[in-house]
């Protein structure tokens, strides 16, 4: 989702109602973002800059604007493509700095962040131009937020705070600094106590800086720097107690270590507080600040395993897609009694149909008949034969009958009471048609409050045939559709398309997010024991729905449920069989001959959706990109690999009972859902122990 800023004038008789926006979809078909509420009211001569968002789909399309009452357009406008900012594709890094530089400019520069796909730094100094729903933020992969500036900070409105913290919730993440104006950022009623990783505890200053030296891999002592004072030294923020993993620490006066930089979840995203203040003295003018930029932004991903380790079998064959949910696509592009027919059968048919009508029909009437005009007779003929045949194979290799399959994830985290879920759903349609969908809640049980709901197309990643990137042309116009979106101060409760258009005997992909509170109680007593380096304690299944083939991960270990867990059922880890590595249970390896081997994950298979969404949710634990030779960027916050790493354990495991199904017309369509897949994930709170702390990496032994 993109945020789309529009500045209209009222002209002579004003403007109400709704502004729409219209951009292509990954088909090339035209899709009006219909707001939640309306969204203009202006006065005739009156101007207003109104935040809209969109999907674009197309690297190079138009963009239309459009205000209306919902049903007629009273006036509309259009972008050509070369009028539109050049656009960033979804697989580039996109870093978004609110207030001073910090070094990301510099860092992005200087290609000192490495990304094989790429990286955009992004300034904004004008808090209005925010977004103030949490999805305008789907697009950026770090949010950096300054806090020198505190009257920056004032000027961010509650709504657009508010959209920040959803965001994060979500699965966004944002390294935030804060020093010396630590007393004013977190004092008694502030707003931005909700981040806070503990209480705070005062500034402290801290002259020995040879930790964040050799953090950056610095040539230049900070304290060399002009701007470094001697007898303050560098100004941090404190706080007691410290809740997260602390990556960065330096000694104080008196010897006590402060902790630096700060690495802790947030429900389902992702928070890094840097307790120094980045963009001022003596970091403004510190050569070495890209570097210590780019390894924060390295801890933030948490990439090590992508970074280090044996690689797997061989390398992916070029499928046309080059992310994960490409291939997720393929998997549910599988319909029982739908039968792909292959390209090589087409066009010998058709090479047989032109043989037939052209030299065949010429050799048989004149060499051996010698009666041309026969042709009259033939050649009708010719064409019923192969017009029933081709009537027939189709209705040998399609269904009758509207299908659907569908994945779900759906994920609730228990320290904040707060859930999400994404849903793929795939229509296949035998006849040409349109389709009015709404997407409800969940589970009538799951004691849900507060649900929103987006509801679009799922486009496929990649260059290939049909790809959001692909240089083909678009072949033909067709009637565009509607989408619900965020906008006029609200957010639509349930997704809804309307008159999405289906061609015959074709396939159309959706993608879901949803958003909600989650009410019931879900009790844990998890604890990491030092001494054995294992997880401890009990926890409770506070679903409505019974969980099977169930696991609990934490760290690098996973531990295994034997049997179903009912609803409201407590396991106590103590009675589980031993835990195995989690990166052997991801990629499968095995010993082979006193070696141990990855199973080569190959990209082109579509039969495992199972395995496929099990690596889509911990795809760094498993390797990343180096193992997957695949990137996982357009859903890359069903990740929740750092939260393994960041105190927290997930219970993960598959509902027999599907969740929300699609409804057209005002009917569920249950009964044509040939293929549904639904995993829940619940994140525990883990609290660590006091003894003596060993090793915390597992052995990767053959007998785990």
């Amino acid at each position: 989702w993109t945020p789309v800023r529009v500045t209209l004038d009222g002209g002579e008789q004003g403007l109400r109602g709704q502004l729409v926006i219209v951009v292509a979809d990954a088909d090339g078909v035209p899709v009006r973002f219909v707001p939640a509420a309306d969204n203009l009211n202006l006065a005739p001569g009156q101007q207003q800059t109104v935040t809209c968002y969109a999907r674009f789909g197309r690297v190079r399309e138009r963009l239309g604007v459009q205000v209306g009452d919902g049903q007629t357009v009273s006036w509309e406008t259009w972008v050509e493509a070369d009028e539109i900012p050049a656009a960033l594709p979804a697989t580039r890094e996109l870093f978004l700095t609110i207030g001073p530089e910090v070094g990301l400019a510099e860092m992005v520069a200087n290609n000192l962040r490495h990304s094989p796909q790429g990286a955009t730094s992004s300034r904004l100094d004008d808090p209005q131009r925010l977004p103030t729903d949490w999805c305008g933020y789907e697009g950026v992969d770090v949010i950096v937020l300054t806090t020198s500036q505190t009257e920056l900070l004032d000027r961010i409105s509650d709504q657009q705070l508010a959209a920040l913290e959803q965001a994060i919730r979500m699965g966004g993440r944002m390294l935030w600094c804060v020093g010396r104006r630590g007393g004013e950022v977190f004092r008694g009623d502030s707003r931005w106590n909700r981040f806070a990783p503990g209480e705070f505890a005062g500034v402290r200053g801290i002259r020995d800086t040879t930790s964040l030296e050799s953090f950056a891999g610095a040539m230049e002592p900070l304290d060399a720097v002009p701007g470094f004072s001697r007898i303050t030294g560098l100004a941090a923020s404190t706080f007691k107690p410290v809740a997260g993993r602390i990556e960065l620490s330096e000694t104080a006066a008196g010897g006590e270590r402060v902790p630096l930089l700060i690495r802790y979840p947030y429900s389902f995203g992702q928070l890094t507080l840097l307790t120094l203040d980045l963009d001022e003295a003596p970091f403004d003018a510190w050569a070495s600040r890209p570097r210590f930029a780019a390894m924060m932004l390295q801890t933030i991903f948490d990439n090590r395993a992508e970074r280090s380790g044996d690689s797997s079998l061989g390398q992916v064959s070029h499928v046309g897609y080059d992310d994960l949910v490409g291939q997720l696509r393929g998997a549910l592009d599988q319909f029982p009694g739908v039968t792909l027919v292959a390209f090589s059968w087409v066009a010998v048919l058709i090479g047989m149909y032109i043989l037939l009508i052209g030299p065949g029909d010429y050799f048989l009437l004149r060499k051996l008949l010698g009666r041309m005009h026969w042709s009259w007779i033939t050649f009708p003929l010719v064409v019923i034969l192969f017009a029933g045949l081709a009537w027939y194979l189709a209705g040998r290799v399609r269904s009758p009958t509207l299908l659907l399959n569908q994945v779900d994830i759906l994920d609730f985290d228990a320290a904040s009471q707060f859930g999400r879920s994404t849903t793929w759903t795939h229509i296949y349609s035998p006849q040409a048609g349109r389709y009015d969908l709404r997407l409800p809640d969940w589970h009538p049980q799951s004691q849900q409050r507060g649900t929103a709901s987006l509801l679009a197309w799922q486009g496929l990643p990649g260059k290939g045939l049909g790809g959001m990137a692909a240089a083909q042309p678009v072949l033909g116009q067709r009637a565009g559709y509607s989408v619900a979106a965020p906008g006029g101060g609200a957010e639509p409760s349930e997704g809804r398309v309307d008159g999405l258009p289906v061609l015959v005997s074709a396939t159309r992909s959706l993608v879901a997010r949803r958003r909600f509170d989650w009410t019931a109680e879900a009790e844990s007593d998890l604890e990491l024991r030092y001494d054995n380096n294992l997880l401890r304690g009990s926890f409770r299944n506070p679903l409505p729905v019974t969980l099977t083939g169930s696991a609990v991960m934490y760290g690098d270990w996973v531990y295994s449920l034997e049997g179903d867990l009912p609803p409201g059922a407590t396991v106590r880890l103590q009675d589980l069989p031993p835990p195995r590595v989690l990166e052997w249970r991801l990629t499968r390896r095995r010993v082979v001959e006193q070696e141990a081997i990855s199973l080569r994950w190959d990209a082109s298979q579509i039969d495992d959706p199972a395995r496929l969404v099990e690596v889509m949710m911990f795809h760094r634990a498993a390797g990343g990109q180096r193992y997957t030779q695949l990137s996982h960027r357009y859903q890359g916050y069903l990740d929740l690999s750092d939260h393994l790493q960041a105190g927290r354990a997930i219970l993960v495991g598959r509902s027999r009972e599907p969740a929300a199904a699609l409804v057209r017309d005002g009917q569920a369509l249950d009964e044509h859902y040939r293929q549904r897949w639904t995993w829940c994930r619940v994140v525990y709170p883990v609290r660590v122990g006091t003894a003596q702390p060993a090793a915390m990496k597992p052995e990767p032994a053959a007998t785990r």
